[in-house]
């Protein structure tokens, strides 16, 4: 027969646990196949009764907690992250709860790297790109594409658009950028979000989306940083903020006096086969290639419109499959996260449990992460 527990999980942490998730009583309930008068009265003080050890297990997993977390004598202090939201139009504006679990992860992550930075006596490198007082999204994307030291000639070495990703994300990641990738959060929700600090700003991708969808959100999320910006946005261009970080992207990725010698002539229809060839040469969707391309005055926003209509609805190719173990956790965590959690464990800062922990695997795994961590860095 369980027992209940008299005084050691207090009505104060299991309320803090579940708002700190966003749900309801009805909904943590249900997540927690508990009865939901039950639980609002657990959440009272005074109360006639207490949960029992099996019920509390089955709370700290509805609330995405460690068990011992509710056992706490006070709910603790969290760093909370001040998001950009690249969402769908429509989307619902409160976070979902996988949501809020990849924002508490992400601020999380970013506290252990200061931490161990610290301890290691490596200091995070200061972000120090930025879009210039008045500079427009053109000329602020042509002078941070030089400082990330990408052109047409290292465009040309990569093989496919997952090494456009990975190098992107290596370039961004030199400057001080922790970048991460999100799953279980839907692409109805949010494609990617950033947020600014210094040091180590944070941007996070949908792992969910397409390669050259990534591509595109991590350079949206960087004119963030660079603008040191902070706040929801959505995906349409309804708001200034967005509009000069749409741009900014843009130009980043497909250079408009690059893309010009390409098309050298304003054209009133372009072709699938065509939009494809001018992708992979600049490794972005034909949808960014067809945007801009009517931004240089080489399609008509009318044409852009009809062909945006036609692909509507059109399913996305399907992924490569499942991804090993070590590559998931490195693409997930970023390589400047995982080589610093490695350094500490070898330094003997970090007990084998705790670098399992904080990179969420099991240890068998630990050598072949380390290998691709360091293929990557070269």
């Amino acid at each position: 027969m369980s027992k209940s527990i008299p005084a050691l999980v207090s009505p104060r942490m299991l309320l803090w646990a579940r708002e700190s998730l966003g749900l309801s009583i009805a909904e943590a309930a249900q997540a927690a196949d508990l009865d939901a008068a039950r639980l609002a009265a657990w959440e009272q003080d005074p109360q006639p009764e207490r949960p029992t050890i099996a019920q509390v297990r089955k709370l700290a997993a509805a609330y995405r907690r460690p068990l011992a977390a509710l056992f706490l004598p006070e709910p603790p202090r969290e760093q909370q992250l001040v998001a950009d939201f690249r969402r769908l139009p429509g989307s619902p504006r409160d976070p979902s709860p996988e949501l809020l679990v990849e924002l508490r992860r992400a601020a999380s992550r970013r506290e252990i790297a200061l931490d161990l930075g610290a301890e290691l006596h490596e200091l995070p490198p200061s972000f120090e790109l930025d879009s210039a007082a008045g500079a427009s999204p053109e000329a602020a994307a042509d002078r941070i594409r030089a400082r990330l030291g990408i052109d047409a000639s290292v465009r040309k070495t990569w093989g496919d658009e997952y090494a456009a990703l990975r190098a992107w994300r290596r370039r961004i990641e030199d400057q001080g950028v922790l970048v991460f990738q999100v799953s279980g959060v839907s692409l109805e929700e949010t494609r990617g979000f950033s947020c600014w600090y210094q040091p180590l700003p944070v941007i996070a991708m949908n792992s969910a989306d397409a390669a050259v969808a990534r591509v595109f959100t991590l350079a949206h999320e960087l004119g963030h940083l660079v603008r040191r910006t902070g706040a929801v946005c959505d995906m349409g261009e309804g708001a200034a903020e967005e509009a000069w970080c749409n741009r900014f992207a843009g130009e980043l990725l497909v250079p408009s006096g690059e893309l010009a010698e390409v098309a050298a002539a304003y054209r009133t229809d372009w072709p699938d086969p065509e939009l494809r060839r001018i992708a992979r040469r600049f490794w972005v969707s034909q949808e960014v290639v067809l945007r801009r391309l009517v931004a240089i005055d080489r399609a008509s926003q009318e044409f852009y419109e009809q062909w945006r209509a036609r692909r509507l609805g059109v399913a996305a190719p399907p992924s490569g499959g499942p991804v090993p173990v070590p590559k998931r956790i490195v693409s997930s965590a970023g390589a400047t996260f995982v080589r610093l959690v490695l350094s500490a464990f070898h330094a003997e800062l970090i007990s084998a449990s705790t670098l399992a922990g904080y990179l969420g695997v099991k240890l068998k795994h630990l050598h072949a992460i380390e290998q691709l961590v360091v293929a990557e860095a070269g």
